[in-house]
């Protein structure tokens, strides 16, 4: 009996041990894995500007932006001149892209225009508000290269008097630095380029094509009735 249990010791011993290795290998794969790296377009805080003649009696209601399914993604996907697209895993949107692109613009137009988002007071039912609707066609990161935005947006007067206006609008800003860091700055430039742009046709009251700001370029815009 004696020899049978030490023979089943020693059987019994490989096992332990090889399950002691998976699991130190295990925890090793852990350890070893990079850690991920949130990042946002929406800029540091800065003060509003103070419009003259006192703040506008209307307020701008920023809907849900569209954005192609290919970068609308947790992690940054890369672009080269190939078009290949690649993601980052350690490098991260804090919130779905079509989010941070929505949150970044509303807070330039707020900003820009000295007025509220109707996500912050709930308007009433003959308040004057601006409506924009914006459509993301490309949004292309190339590492120590450029940030793109391709934009399509659409001001709509609701109990305001004015037209409808269709926009298009390219921002192209060169990367500030060759990581990924200098890639999300001049990704947030190019949101508030676009994001200042579209107040710039509130303030005319969507009468006429905005002049671009920063690096924006304004294209294709037509007018309808409201």
């Amino acid at each position: 009996m004696t020899t049978l249990f030490s023979a089943f010791q020693s059987w019994r011993r490989p096992a332990g041990t090889a399950g002691t290795i998976a699991a130190a290998l295990l925890l090793a794969g852990c350890a070893a894995s990079p850690t991920a790296n949130y990042y946002t377009l929406v800029p540091a805080a800065q003060p509003r500007s103070a419009p003259a003649g006192g703040a506008p009696n209307y307020l701008i209601e920023v809907l849900p932006v569209s954005v192609p399914s290919q970068v609308d993604q947790p992690q940054i996907m890369l672009r080269d001149a190939a078009g290949s697209i690649t993601p980052r895993y350690s490098e991260r949107w804090t919130a779905p892209l079509s989010d941070e692109l929505h949150d970044a613009l509303a807070d330039g137009l707020t900003r820009s225009l000295g007025v509220l988002d109707v996500d912050s007071v709930k308007p009433g039912r003959e308040d004057p508000v601006w409506r924009v609707q914006t459509s993301i066609n490309r949004f292309d990161s190339v590492l120590g290269d450029a940030a793109i935005v391709d934009a399509t947006w659409r001001l709509r007067p609701i109990n305001i008097a004015g037209p409808v206006l269709l926009c298009r609008t390219q921002v192209r800003v060169a990367a500030d630095g060759p990581g990924i860091d200098g890639l999300v700055r001049a990704h947030q430039t190019a949101v508030q380029d676009l994001a200042l742009t579209i107040a710039g046709a509130i303030r005319n009251g969507a009468r006429s094509t905005p002049s671009g700001v920063g690096s924006a370029q304004v294209s294709g815009c037509h007018t309808s009735a409201s």
